[in-house]
C-alpha cells in the first residue's frame, strides 16, 4: 500500500511539474496563481506516513488536521517564507479575491470579502504577521 500511496503522489507531482513546464515555456509562470494543499494528514493504512506528527485523518491531533500547502505567486509575495497560522479550506476563497484584486491594482470591496466564508488572509501573508485569534472544532 505504501508504494501505491507514493506513486498517486509522484502522478500529481509529475502532472503539476508539466503544467508548471507549460507556464514557464509561454512565460506565464509569473503571473500564475499555484495554490496547492491537501484536505486532511494521511490514512496509514492506506500508505500513508505522518512521521513525526501524531495520529492520522479522522483524528484531532496533528497528524489527522495539519497539512502541507504551498501559494506560488512572484508577483505578488516577492520572498519565501513559512506561514505558521491556520488556514481552512474555507479560507482559500477569500484570501484568493483579496490576492487577485491586488494583482490587478484594485482595491477590494471589504463589505462583499467579509460576508465570505472565511478569513482573508492576504494582509497577514503579505505582512507575514498572525491573523488567527482563536479556532474552533465542530
Amino acid at each position: 500500500r505504501r508504494m501505491l500511496s507514493c506513486a498517486m503522489v509522484a502522478g500529481v507531482d509529475e502532472g503539476i511539474g508539466n503544467i508548471v513546464d507549460q507556464l514557464r515555456k509561454t512565460n506565464l509562470l509569473d503571473d500564475t496563481i499555484i495554490l496547492f494543499s491537501i484536505d486532511n494528514g494521511g490514512v496509514p493504512y492506506a500508505g500513508a506516513f505522518n512521521y513525526p506528527l501524531r495520529g492520522a485523518k479522522g483524528t484531532l491531533y496533528e497528524g489527522g488536521v495539519r497539512s502541507p500547502g504551498f501559494i506560488h505567486a512572484p508577483n505578488i509575495f516577492k520572498s519565501s517564507y513559512d506561514y505558521e497560522d491556520l488556514f481552512h479550506v474555507s479560507d482559500f476563497f477569500p484570501t484568493l479575491a483579496s490576492m487577485v484584486l491586488a494583482s490587478l491594482e484594485k482595491s477590494a470591496d471589504v463589505t462583499q470579502i467579509a460576508d465570505m466564508d472565511g478569513v482573508d488572509h492576504f494582509a497577514a501573508l503579505t505582512e507575514k504577521e498572525l491573523v488567527t485569534e482563536e479556532c474552533s472544532h465542530s
